[in-house]
C-alpha cells in the first residue's frame, strides 16, 4: 500500500512542476500603432495595431521577414 502511495505522490507532484513550468510569459510587448522602425518585407503590414502576415500574393520561397529595431 505504501508503495502505491508513494507513486502516486510522485506522479503528482510531477503533474505539479510540469504544469508551472510549462507556462509562459510575455516578456516583450511592442505596440503596433504606428511603424516606428521595423523593416517590413513584401507580405507583411502593420494595420489597425497589429502586425499582419497576408498570403497574397503568394510567394514561393518563403522568406518573408518582419524585422524589429533594435
Amino acid at each position: 500500500m505504501k508503495h502505491y502511495l508513494l507513486k502516486a505522490t510522485l506522479i503528482a507532484m510531477f503533474m505539479i512542476v510540469a504544469v508551472f513550468a510549462s507556462g509562459q510569459s510575455i516578456f516583450y510587448e511592442e505596440p503596433f500603432d504606428t511603424n516606428q522602425g521595423w523593416t517590413l518585407e513584401s507580405n507583411w503590414s502593420i494595420t489597425s495595431g497589429y502586425l499582419q502576415l497576408s498570403w497574397s500574393p503568394s510567394v514561393t520561397n518563403y522568406d518573408l521577414s518582419a524585422t524589429s529595431p533594435n
